[in-house]
């Protein structure tokens, strides 16, 4: 044994037997070596790593010198490493397989090839298995790939997370017969030479079977029956072979996507690059064919190997080496995103595109922008002419058909957030949906749901337009003007010109529903009538319903209201409203539920009917956005009711007042009445404070300039909704923060349903008082005895105190409920709950009720519910 070769046998004992004797170990690879007759093929093939500790467990048995002469364990010796040989998946596996066959050059043909294409295999697992992938270069002789070991998809490329493209297995796989030495002459087999193999392999480079190389579905083989092929010639043959296989997987991807016609208008584009890759390619193989045809155009294929001035398998594999690589990492990018279209397409190759390997970034870009081009073009239609021509859904935008046209605002188009592509935030996305939108909406006829006016329709393009007219013309070619090819994205000059126009058109939509419809004007009426801002006109209204308000509902004259409310607004500030508002205007009684009678107050309401002129508005003052205002009415027109009694009781109490004390006792009565009133009033006042100046004053304020400086029709939809939110919350309607707002609600509609309880007490007090000034007038003394002063007086105190117990426990759980609300989630009914209780009188009675709600709780309640104040 050489020096070289006990070097290398050192390796091996330190990679195989670290723990065992050198000398053992070298005297077990001595039987190896000198027992070649006893080589056999493995029955079973276990991994590398069972392998390896079967191998080492033997080797301190070879110390013996019985054992190492008994042929017994010498199989068992070459078995072990036979099986070691034809596993590719041991790290260690390329060194130990070349050490093997430089230390048996005496073993049998079967065996030295064995170990020699094993040992190939584990140099090129690196090119057949995606374990490994291509580590290799160009440059330095070995094969690349998409997934090698510097290009690891798991790591920097999130989208190979399918099943990959089935790569060829073992380059030995399909072979039952080996060729790594000659064949014995009786088997008959006909020795293949190198030209041979160059010419049927430009066959199969471009995806065609070859006489000799097959194409698998997973992998490409060599025919074996009757060939003799030289091992090293048969590792490159199929080295090459693998690359008509990718050529063929290209083919067939391209064959697919132009019979789909439903694939899309991006992935064409992409199918067209291929193709395009693919004809390079063909060209490339042609000027090697070409040479080929050149050097031996007889076809004589009498030597073995080639001359040095012909093209050889390895200078073939060298030349089609670059196109391999490239046309691997293809074949992977096309096929991770097959099922993708659209947006979602143009984003998955972007992503493929960001890898550290120029020539992976190259590809991805070149993919990403061919598949660019349609969403770019559908970009222009959308914004400059409102077309969203997307029969593949490919676009970020979808559009309902069946839409009807009073919903052609809200719900005709959608975004689809999934398929906005990467070099749009969702921000800019919106914006331009919102731009699209308002031109396709002034351009729609008016029986799909257009309202704009026939000046506008007519026009070819939005007035302002003319400045972008470059941008909207230019055509999307390979070369178009607004595309970035460096940066893979749109130029961010020609971005803001697409963003400048998108709000150049919804801005026209605004200007459109202010100058042609008066959008201002519906709004400040709604302000106006129903958020009660004008003072005058609601007090003339009362006063001119009064003598139906008071009436059963079923009573009210519907044909005179309509009268009333002219009357009213013609004789107050009212008459001053834009035409159309006016004409909006109208009322309404409510549906009472069959069985429940109510009165006048609590069926009258204002109505907001927009008439057919101002249809477009509609899309703005919707039906649900009328109801809402309609319920904030509502409540204040209760609101109104409880302060209209409490006035008017005020104004009858001090209107008799000198009369009523004469009457013994009436007098404490009186101010007992008189404080409940009062304390009534300062509850409703401080309500009605706190409404006017956060929703009236500061909230419409707010909301008005927001409407000035509003670039598009959804952010004044918005605006509203976001002011319309706030006054609900003002009125304790509902509140989409505030859990308890609606509790607190019920309440306060308790508290003004009191005040209908005391108004007739006061004309219960009122009676009273007349039939008994009535009866003192005849009389010198009062009768202390009559049923007035036993029965009818007390009577009247127990109702006012029963209503001022009642009205001290709904505020203080009125207030217990503001407290717990703005502990839980703070909100700006701060002013409103210390002006509730600015002198703590509630404060002590709500100890007082908590500690007589304990006493109840423990079964001593001996007191009677008056007692509480």
């Amino acid at each position: 044994m050489n020096s070289e070769a006990k070097a290398r046998l050192a390796d091996l004992h330190q990679l195989l037997s670290p723990g065992n004797d050198f000398t053992t170990f070298k005297e077990a690879f001595k039987i190896f070596r000198n027992d070649a007759a006893s080589h056999r093929a493995p029955s079973s093939h276990l991994d590398p790593i069972s392998a390896a500790n079967r191998l080492k467990s033997l080797l301190p048995h070879s110390a013996s010198n019985a054992a190492l002469t008994q042929p017994g364990d010498g199989r068992k010796l070459d078995g072990l490493v036979d099986e070691l040989s034809k596993s590719t998946l041991s790290p260690k596996l390329p060194e130990i397989m070349d050490f093997l066959r430089a230390l048996t050059p005496n073993t049998s043909p079967a065996m030295a090839e064995g170990l020699w294409n094993a040992a190939g295999d584990a140099r090129g697992s690196r090119v057949a298995t995606p374990e490994s992938g291509f580590a290799g270069t160009p440059q330095d002789g070995g094969n690349l790939g998409i997934f090698g070991s510097q290009l690891n998809p798991s790591a920097t490329l999130p989208v190979f997370t399918g099943s990959r493209l089935p790569v060829p297995p073992d380059v030995m796989a399909g072979h039952s017969t080996t060729a790594g030495a000659p064949l014995p002459s009786s088997l008959g087999a006909k020795r293949v030479t190198e030209l041979q193999l160059v010419r049927d392999l430009m066959c199969v480079v471009l995806g065609f079977d070859g006489a000799l190389v097959k194409l698998t579905v997973d992998a490409c083989r060599m025919t074996s029956a009757n060939v003799e092929v030289d091992s090293e010639f048969r590792q490159l043959a199929l080295k090459i072979g693998y690359t008509g296989w990718i050529f063929r997987e290209l083919r067939r991807f391209c064959e697919t996507k132009i019979r789909d016609l439903g694939s899309g208008l991006c992935s064409q584009r992409v199918c067209e690059l291929v193709m395009q890759e693919m004809q390079q390619f063909r060209r490339n193989v042609a000027l090697l064919d070409a040479k080929v045809h050149r050097d031996d155009p007889q076809h004589t294929y009498t030597d073995d190997l080639c001359r040095p001035d012909q093209l050889s398998l390895r200078k073939f594999h060298y030349a089609i080496e670059d196109d391999q690589y490239r046309l691997d990492a293809l074949l992977n990018m096309v096929s991770s995103t097959n099922k993708l279209k659209g947006g979602e397409l143009v984003t998955a190759l972007y992503k493929l595109s960001l890898h550290g390997n120029p020539h992976i970034h190259l590809l991805g870009s070149k993919l990403t922008h061919a598949a660019v081009q349609p969403l770019l073009l559908k970009i222009r239609q959308w914004i400059f002419f409102g077309l969203l021509d997307d029969p593949h859904n490919e676009f970020f935008v979808v559009e309902d058909s069946d839409t009807a046209p009073e919903a052609y605002w809200t719900s005709r188009f959608q975004l689809r957030e999934s398929m906005i592509p990467y070099f749009l935030s969702p921000d800019e996305a919106r914006q331009i949906f919102a731009g699209g939108k308002s031109t396709a909406f002034i351009k729609a006829p008016k029986e799909t749901g257009g309202r704009a006016p026939d000046r506008l329709r007519s026009n070819d393009r939005i007035p302002g337009m003319e400045a972008f007219s470059s941008l909207a013309d230019c055509a999307f070619d390979g070369a178009d003007p607004i595309w970035d090819s460096e940066r893979n994205r749109i130029k961010l000059t020609c971005l803001e010109k697409l963003l400048a126009a998108s709000g150049l058109a919804s801005l026209a939509v605004v200007n459109m529903l202010r100058e042609e419809y008066h959008l201002g004007c519906h709004f400040s009426a709604l302000q106006k009538f129903f958020l009660l801002g004008l003072g005058d006109f609601i007090l003339c209204l009362i006063d001119s319903l009064i003598p139906y308000l008071n009436q059963p509902a079923t009573t009210l004259p519907f044909k005179n209201l309509r009268a009333i409310l002219e009357v009213c607004v013609s004789s107050t500030d009212a008459k001053w409203e834009h035409p159309h508002v006016l004409q909006a205007l109208d009322t309404i009684v409510l549906a009472l539920p069959s069985g429940k009678v109510e009165i006048g107050w609590d069926a009258f309401l204002l109505e907001y009917r927009l008439k057919k002129q101002s249809a477009v508005l509609s899309i703005v003052l919707t039906t649900s956005i009328v109801t809402r205002y309609k319920q904030i009415f509502a409540f204040l027109w209760r609101v109104k009711r409880a302060e209209f009694i409490l006035f008017s009781a005020w104004k009858e109490t001090m209107c008799d007042r000198l009369e009523n004390w004469k009457i013994p006792g009436f007098e404490l009565l009186c101010h007992e009445a008189g404080l409940l009133l009062y304390r009534m009033l300062d509850f409703l006042q401080q309500i009605q404070s706190s409404y006017n100046v956060d929703v009236l004053d500061v909230g419409w304020t707010a909301f008005c300039d927001k409407l000035t400086t509003a670039k598009s029709l959804d952010e004044i939809i918005s605006y509203q909704d976001e002011f319309l939110g706030h006054v609900e919350e003002k009125c304790f309607i509902k509140s989409k923060t505030n859990k308890n707002c609606r509790d607190l609600g019920l309440h306060l509609r308790a508290v003004l349903l009191l005040t209908v309880k005391l108004e007739a007490c006061f004309v219960a007090i009122q009676d009273a008082a007349r039939r008994e000034l009535t009866n003192l007038a005849g009389l010198a003394e009062p009768d202390l005895e009559s049923h007035f002063y036993l029965d009818e007086l007390p009577s009247l105190f127990t109702s006012i105190q029963m209503l001022e117990s009642n009205f001290k426990s709904e505020v203080i759980r009125f207030k217990s409920l503001m407290d717990k609300m703005e502990t839980d989630e703070p909100t700006s009914n701060s002013s409103l709950r210390s002006g509730l209780d600015f002198n703590c009188h509630y404060r002590e009675t709500g100890k007082k009720v908590r500690n007589q709600e304990t006493l109840n709780a423990a079964g001593f309640d001996d007191s009677p519910s008056s007692a509480i104040v």
